[in-house]
């Protein structure tokens, strides 16, 4: 269960960022465990999930900070250098097919691609079920 302040609903920028932090906590215990090494795929995997693909999209909702970006990105490559090699990531491509568009540092494609849908999301949730819109006239609104 989600609470009401996650990090999930929040807009705070600066907040998002700390999935660095936290990160960097998972890859010490593993390190200090022995275990970096033995499940270094797995790690390198998550990191692109969620320090990459999940805050792109938590950043995007807040408004897009490029720079950020560029500092997740950035991260996650000092730890993981080969990360767009990672056998899950290449496996995993066509479920989270915009993940080479991060990875590949296309984030103005990324933008466009997700920040037309979320426009119209929430357009739609804004107008809510009672409105003279159909869906495909909303879309068509939004491409404008």
């Amino acid at each position: 269960m989600q609470q009401p302040n996650s990090i999930t609903h929040s807009t705070n920028t600066e907040r998002m960022m700390e999935i660095i932090t936290a990160y960097d906590s998972v890859i010490q215990f593993y390190k200090q465990n022995d275990k970096f090494e033995e499940f270094y795929t797995e790690l390198e995997w998550n990191c692109a999930l969620h320090v990459l693909y999940y805050s792109a999209f938590r950043l995007l909702m807040a408004g897009m900070n490029l720079k950020q970006m560029k500092q997740l990105y950035q991260h996650s490559k000092q730890i993981f250098p080969n990360l767009e090699n990672n056998q899950y990531v290449k496996m995993k491509k066509d479920q989270y097919h915009m993940m080479n568009l991060i990875i590949d540092k296309h984030y103005f494609r990324f933008y466009l691609k997700t920040g037309f849908w979320t426009k119209c999301y929430n357009l739609l949730k804004d107008l809510g079920e009672n409105n003279e819109y159909k869906r495909e006239d909303i879309c068509n609104m939004c491409r404008k």
